[in-house]
């Protein structure tokens, strides 16, 4: 599970920016938000332009790193009034009880500069892509048995075109790592990050992933009285049928004497509602983080809340970041004041917990609070 992230000089992040998923205070309610005195389920909210998209593709650039072997060029990476010439990364898991902080840089162009990896405080690994200088005597940390590292290093050496493949990433890809190993279960939970924006009705759900999700549901009933359900819970209350037409395509339509198509009916909000589960809910696999990026934009706020607690119910051990300007959810009903955060216009997270000098108590209504200006000193 993620326990902290730092990401320096990204986009519009001048300097340091720290999401700690364990910074927890002492609430004895919506315990759903946690998961072994980690941070689960966080509300993040800001005023427009601070950044809460960039923060989300900043928590995620770690797919970038270890789900590619060649580093993609990348512009605008770094915050333009930077006096510093790279970005840096860090991020802490822990796994089995075991700490493991991986952590790198990059320049400009998203291209490595430096990778490092400690596990349970000790140093694994240390490269500098620059100097072309490396340490690999931390190795028999990971209790992996040998690992040729020279292979690695010479190979990078000898490149004339010094293609930067990350350290990480090669020993995931060419080593028989046990079933036990953390660096799988580190590779398995950065694959299941997943980070969805809202939609809007002008823009959504396309055409082709629509089709196929037609498909899906048209040959799986199961599966299509599940997403009913989840139609209804959100609010929607209607019956669904799919059928299949004569030119190999499938459809979807509202269930009423005469079939509705649902597409071209359904409002803003349905459709906003079935391009999440079409990502997200409609799988097996559960994302292990995912960012939800104003997913409520669209949203009656009874929805938004419904969806919130679906959310929470379904996804237990999912760590979930929302972002969102609606201050109904903004609740002790829903969520508890350390898992609530203020970006600021200058580039810092703060919690509620940190963002007044006030013991914040279940009976205090946070959407009066935030809406007051009690929080105005992190803004």
């Amino acid at each position: 599970m993620l326990k902290k992230v730092e990401i320096r000089n990204y986009r519009t992040f001048k300097g340091k920016i720290t999401i700690d998923f364990t910074d927890i205070g002492n609430y004895d309610y919506c315990g759903e938000c946690l998961e072994n005195e980690i941070i689960t389920k966080m509300l993040i909210y800001g005023k427009n332009s601070t950044g809460k998209t960039n923060l989300g593709k900043a928590i995620l650039d770690i797919q970038n790193v270890l789900g590619s072997a060649i580093q993609p060029k990348t512009r605008f990476l770094l915050n333009a009034d930077s006096v510093n010439s790279d970005v840096h990364f860090l991020y802490l898991f822990e796994f089995g009880g075991n700490e493991l902080i991986y952590e790198y840089t990059k320049d400009t162009t998203g291209q490595l500069l430096d990778e490092s990896m400690s596990y349970n405080k000790n140093r694994v690994f240390y490269i500098d892509f620059e100097r072309k200088t490396a340490r690999f005597d931390g190795l028999n940390y990971l209790e992996e048995g040998a690992i040729n590292y020279n292979r690695f290093w010479n190979n990078y050496l000898n490149n004339e075109e010094e293609t930067r493949l990350p350290f990480l990433r090669w020993i995931i890809e060419n080593l028989a790592l046990s079933n036990m190993s953390h660096l799988l279960d580190l590779s398995d939970y950065v694959v299941h990050m997943k980070m969805v924006r809202g939609v809007a009705k002008s823009n959504p759900l396309g055409k082709g992933s629509y089709a196929e999700m037609c498909r899906y549901l048209y040959d799986d009933k199961e599966l299509l009285r599940t997403f009913e359900a989840y139609l209804n819970q959100m609010g929607v209350k209607c019956k669904l049928v799919v059928r299949k037409l004569p030119d190999g395509t499938h459809e979807m339509y509202f269930k009423h004497d005469r079939l509705v198509p649902f597409y071209s009916t359904a409002s803003s909000g349905t459709i906003s509602a079935v391009e999440l589960y079409r990502n997200i809910f409609m799988w097996e696999k559960a994302p292990s983080f995912l960012y939800l990026d104003e997913f409520d934009a669209l949203y009656h706020y009874e929805m938004a809340e419904k969806l919130f607690s679906f959310i929470k119910r379904e996804y237990p051990s999912t760590q979930v970041v929302i972002t969102s300007h609606n201050t109904n959810l903004m609740t002790n009903r829903l969520v508890r004041p350390d898992c609530v955060a203020i970006l600021s216009v200058s580039g810092q997270l703060t919690t509620l917990l940190h963002a007044t000098s006030r013991d914040i108590r279940e009976a205090h209504n946070l959407e009066k609070m935030y809406i007051s200006g009690e929080f105005v000193d992190v803004e």
